[in-house]
């Protein structure tokens, strides 16, 4: 569902922003409970979801006691319930998957464990849906 490392991001000017997102942020117990039932949606969201607007974007939920981790990539099961999302997952116009989450950066530029050049680094991540 997703990874740690470093991911590329555009600032509202078009600029792209490097952060990293360490493993102990990614696979912290606390947020990874969060993903156990999350909702699934059909593309990101313009919202996160809550109970208001749950019937309008959910199209299915992570099957809870699913969520793992896999060396750097946190994994699990999608239980898609939406027949417009499987299609598009069957004709492979969806094959890939984002978790929509909440988090706070720190401006901490330097270079990740990997060598990738970064520009902040996440903490916090709270997980809401996969996408």
């Amino acid at each position: 569902m997703t990874r740690s490392g470093v991911f590329s991001y555009q600032d509202p000017s078009g600029k792209e922003i490097r952060e990293y997102r360490p493993p102990e942020e990614v696979f912290s117990a606390d947020s990874m409970a969060l993903l156990a039932s999350a909702p699934v949606t059909d593309l990101h969201p313009p919202v996160m979801l809550d109970p208001t607007n749950f019937k309008t974007y959910a199209c299915g939920n992570v099957e809870a006691g699913t969520i793992r981790r896999e060396g750097d990539l946190l994994a699990g099961v999608l239980i898609l319930q939406d027949a417009g999302l499987v299609s598009a997952v069957e004709r492979k116009d969806r094959t890939e998957v984002s978790c929509g989450y909440t988090c706070e950066t720190e401006a901490t530029p330097g270079v990740s464990p990997q060598g990738e050049a970064v520009d902040r680094v996440q903490r916090g991540i709270r997980y809401n849906n996969v996408a």
